[in-house]
């Protein structure tokens, strides 16, 4: 599978995935050389694995654990380190 059939799976399944408690974010990543459906997560619980299916029409997923999101303002430039310098 590509990239392009992964984001068209992104674009069928992202409404499902994002309401489920804990996902922040649906991505295009890969896993062993494969497209794959990256699931953000503000924390990898067992009720999130158990949620998200292994695959999702054939391509695979991968949860994330990234912590819950922030904002930054317009002057913002994040550093590689997290946080934020002006």
């Amino acid at each position: 599978m590509s990239a392009a059939d992964a984001a068209g799976v992104i674009r069928r399944h992202a409404d499902r995935l994002l309401a489920l408690p804990g996902v922040v974010g649906v991505a295009e990543g890969s896993r062993d050389g494969r497209a794959c459906v990256l699931v953000l997560v503000t924390r990898k619980t067992a009720d999130l694995v158990a949620a998200v299916p292994p695959a999702l029409e054939g391509i695979p997923t991968a949860l994330l654990e990234t912590g819950a999101p922030e904002a930054f303002g317009p002057d913002c430039v994040p550093p590689p380190s997290g946080g934020c310098e002006t």
